[in-house]
């Protein structure tokens, strides 16, 4: 009679998985273990140009840095981008940085269209900032709404001008 191999004498599946080399890559993906809005959303976008994660072993998020400055400063960092990528990477608990190629992204991020100019402020809202008696806090309001009004008058042009394309191909 043969003898059945009880639970506990059971391979666990993590073991059996790391002998073969080639499934680690399949598990974790074509950008690592953190999907690069995950990674960048942890990191802001001037650290996520310059870093790359790489591999997570039990807990451990290894992180390919670009230079030996920059996985110094991020390893001063690690605190903060454990309890940033905590909701979406719960695994994490640690992190080890390596200095490394960083290759860039394939899919572009951030806006693509370029910023239209900036678009006069209304004499109201002008009005309303003079009573902000920080001048930095002020001067970045205007900048913000300024801005703002530049990307909303350029999204109204756009569209005038497709209704007026429009008209002019309807038949009469």
């Amino acid at each position: 009679m043969r003898k059945r191999k009880r639970l506990r004498d059971a391979e666990r599946l993590g073991s059996v998985l790391a002998r073969d080399k080639g499934v680690g890559k399949i598990i974790e993906g074509a950008y690592g273990p953190v999907p690069p809005a995950t990674w960048e959303e942890a990191v802001g976008s001037r650290i996520a140009r310059r870093t790359r994660p790489k591999r997570l072993v039990k807990g451990t998020l290894f992180v390919v840095a670009s230079s030996a400055a920059w996985a110094q400063e991020l390893s001063l960092l690690s605190e903060n981008i454990i309890s940033a990528l905590a909701t979406k990477v719960p695994s994490v608990r640690q992190l080890r940085f390596e200095v490394g190629d960083v290759e860039p992204l394939a899919e572009p991020r951030g806006r693509l269209v370029p910023a239209p100019p900036k678009a006069p402020l209304p004499a109201t809202l002008s009005v309303a900032l003079s009573h902000v008696s920080d001048d930095e806090l002020r001067a970045s309001i205007q900048d913000a709404a300024s801005r703002n009004l530049g990307f909303e008058y350029a999204a109204m042009n756009a569209r005038e001008r497709e209704n007026a394309r429009r008209r002019r191909r309807a038949p009469i």
